[in-house]
């Protein structure tokens, strides 16, 4: 494992980029076919137009799905026999993939570079990216599955063995749990192979997450933020157990088996955002949360670029909201010095777009237009 925790300095890298997007009957949006800029990608336009269509468009291409809602029948415009998204992303060498996305009333079609999708995890490592929505305060405020999933996304990008090891985390995982619900004694052959990919896990997680704490520390102070953040991580068992992860699934085989389910393992950890030793979400006020989520991802873009991966494109809808003139000038002003490429949806913006770096598209019924 790496992770030496040696700090990132602000970067004008070229980092990975949509640089080609075309959307065909997806949602309201008939016929989208623009260009990215590489700084901010600016999409403006009243409420209702397809601003947000645009950037789940983007979203599906990347991660296979939608931050909307699971059901994929209202992806399709109205009339239509299918919904397509292609992008063509640029990475920071140069590196090109075309990602190209069909859904039809029976069935979805993926492909990367021509060739048929066969994980789901191709597209996260073709185009990476992350969304900030006006409901991203949930990271904060809601379950610890959500924040799982965030501190994962890093070591995803960067350490080449944490999908495998977490891959055969969750496949022994979903076999000692069919054992359990069908009260097979051979649930108890799983507790040394599952303990052993739960503890790996943790050893990531655990190793990489002082460096992301503090680098949201220093994007914290950027945007005027001064308090002290601790992220704690507690593992999903007793971190007192002298004999491990293993020991704890030997002792608690009872009560799994009437549960049907197993109890411990970093499939249960959660992670605590604490702000001056207090959850973040019972310290901070809403505009106060909207400033921590941006500091957290971009701190985890930090962390990426530090440990020589792909930084992510970043997908913001709504930027405006609960975000006073002086913390939006902030927040914009570092998401440029980041380097990172972002769409911005909003209703207006008023930023300077001289820079050769930064687009404007207008969004109207649907129809996207570049200014």
């Amino acid at each position: 494992m790496r992770f030496p925790g040696t700090g990132v300095p602000e970067t004008k890298r070229r980092h990975m980029q949509a640089a080609e997007l075309r959307v065909t009957d997806f949602r309201i949006l008939e016929e989208v076919a623009l260009k990215g800029g590489e700084g901010f990608n600016l999409l403006l336009g009243g409420n209702g137009a397809g601003k947000t269509s645009l950037l789940e468009a983007m979203y599906v291409a990347g991660r296979g799905q939608s931050f909307r809602h699971r059901e994929v029948r209202p992806w399709i415009r109205e009339g239509a026999r299918r919904a397509l998204i292609f992008v063509r992303t640029k990475g920071e060498g140069g590196d090109e993939h075309r990602v190209g996305l069909e859904q039809g009333r029976a069935g979805r079609l993926v492909r990367i570079d021509g060739r048929e999708l066969r994980r789901r995890s191709e597209l996260a490592k073709a185009f990476p990216l992350q969304l900030i929505t006006p409901n991203s305060h949930e990271l904060i405020e809601k379950g610890p599955g959500q924040r799982r999933r965030f501190l994962d996304w890093g070591l995803f990008h960067v350490e080449h063995d944490f999908n495998e090891v977490s891959l055969d985390y969750r496949r022994s995982l979903q076999q000692r749990n069919v054992a359990l619900r069908r009260r097979d004694p051979t649930y108890q052959a799983w507790d040394s192979q599952l303990a052993s990919y739960g503890e790996r896990l943790n050893r990531y997680r655990e190793t990489y997450l002082p460096t992301l704490e503090r680098l949201v520390a220093v994007e914290l102070a950027a945007l005027e933020q001064d308090y002290a953040l601790t992220l704690r991580l507690r593992p999903g068992w007793p971190e007192a157990a002298e004999g491990g992860l293993v020991d704890v699934l030997r002792d608690r085989r009872g009560e799994d088996r009437e549960r049907g389910y197993t109890t411990a393992g970093p499939h249960r950890a959660t992670l605590e955002v604490l702000v001056d030793g207090i959850q973040a979400e019972r310290r901070l006020s809403r505009g106060q949360q909207k400033l921590l989520i941006y500091a957290l991802f971009l701190g985890l873009a930090g962390f990426v670029v530090g440990e020589g991966g792909e930084p992510p494109v970043l997908l913001i809808d709504d930027l405006p909201a609960e975000l006073d003139a002086r913390h939006l000038d902030l927040l914009l002003q570092r998401l440029a010095d980041r380097g990172l490429q972002c769409w911005i949806s909003a209703v207006d913006l008023d930023i300077d777009t001289a820079s050769p770096r930064h687009k404007v598209f207008h969004v109207e019924h649907g129809r996207v237009t570049e200014r």
